[in-house]
């Protein structure tokens, strides 16, 4: 599933994490999610704090892609 994200650093943990904040339900079509949802990037992830971004999900949640949403 693919969600628009916001990347923000986790002072407590010093690691990168990704806030998601819309699941997109069709081609043209976004839903909020109204909870705080974050997933932690790996140390190798090191992004521009407050970047959006696209991230795919596998059904168990783990990333499958991960690419700038500026140009969207």
């Amino acid at each position: 599933m693919r969600y628009l994200a916001q990347v923000h650093k986790n002072e407590f943990l010093e690691k990168y994490q990704l806030r998601l904040l819309a699941r997109q339900e069709a081609d043209n079509l976004w839903e909020i999610i109204p909870e705080e949802a974050v997933i932690l990037l790996g140390e190798e992830n090191t992004m521009s704090e407050k970047l959006l971004v696209f991230v795919e999900l596998s059904a168990t949640g783990e990333i499958e892609r991960l690419k700038e949403a500026t140009n969207w």
